[in-house]
């Protein structure tokens, strides 16, 4: 599976973590933390994970995903 990931957060300090498989315990892919990224599994599951500290807010993120 491959995802692409549009990303309005607060640079290093929000963060996005992509691992291959169906939880976070998977091998970590990515770590987003300013810019559009994509990230491919494995498999077809991905586990998302995505920490903030709360001080600035913006828009978050946005996955798209197809089958390769």
């Amino acid at each position: 599976m491959l995802l692409r990931f549009y990303v309005k957060v607060e640079a290093f300090f929000d963060h996005l973590y992509i691992h291959d498989g169906s939880s976070v315990e998977g091998e970590l892919l990515k770590e987003i933390t300013k810019e559009d990224q994509m990230a491919t599994s494995s498999g077809h599951e991905l586990a998302v994970r995505f920490t903030s500290d709360t001080s600035i807010r913006k828009s978050g993120f946005v996955a798209h995903f197809e089958a390769i």
